[in-house]
């Protein structure tokens, strides 16, 4: 029986492989990790491990939210690049990469939520004044908390993470090829 793409997604998914490595990312990065499927419409590490606690207070006000869609809209308008990389209005990096079955993008691996420099008050009150802009009720107390104790990641260290998560694609997407060939076979 053939596998759907979504079966396919899930199976890989729920493999050892990639649980050991979604594990070991998290662990070794302090960055989320995501696997989604191409249709997927929401913000991929709301509520999960490693989730930047000013991205999630964002997530909990709709006007902010919706900004934040705008970037996660973006990042996965590129399926067929080898990665994706957004800065979102606040000013934090979002990463895709997809994964393939057979040559074909089924999913994608994402990361972010992630600073290049350092937190400024600068930075913050462009921010808190998009946020007004937009509307969102938010406070500013807790915000700048959050703001302040966000990840950061120089450039370097961030693209050789995207470079593991390049190469990590390519071996799920042997994983992919060999649930598919099971499925055809079953």
């Amino acid at each position: 029986m053939k596998s759907t793409t979504k079966q396919i997604l899930k199976k890989i998914k729920d493999s050892a492989t990639y649980q050991e490595y979604e594990q070991a990312f998290q662990d070794s990065t302090g960055f989320p990790l995501t696997l989604t499927s191409l249709e997927t419409w929401g913000l991929p590490h709301h509520q999960r491990k490693n989730e930047n606690p000013f991205c999630a207070i964002l997530a909990g006000d709709h006007i902010a939210c919706a900004a934040c869609l705008g970037a996660q809209k973006e990042i996965c308008s590129a399926p067929n690049s080898a990665s994706n990389t957004v800065t979102c209005f606040a000013g934090f990096r979002e990463s895709a990469v997809p994964i393939r079955v057979n040559g074909t993008p089924i999913g994608l691996l994402q990361t972010g939520q992630i600073l290049s420099a350092p937190p400024t008050e600068e930075g913050f009150q462009r921010v808190k004044d998009k946020l007004d802009q937009l509307g969102a009720k938010l406070d500013p107390e807790q915000l700048a908390t959050t703001y302040f104790q966000s990840p950061v990641s120089t450039n370097q260290r961030y693209q050789a993470t995207i470079t593991l998560l390049r190469q990590f694609a390519a071996h799920l997407e042997l994983v992919g090829n060999r649930i598919v060939m099971e499925s055809e076979t079953t």
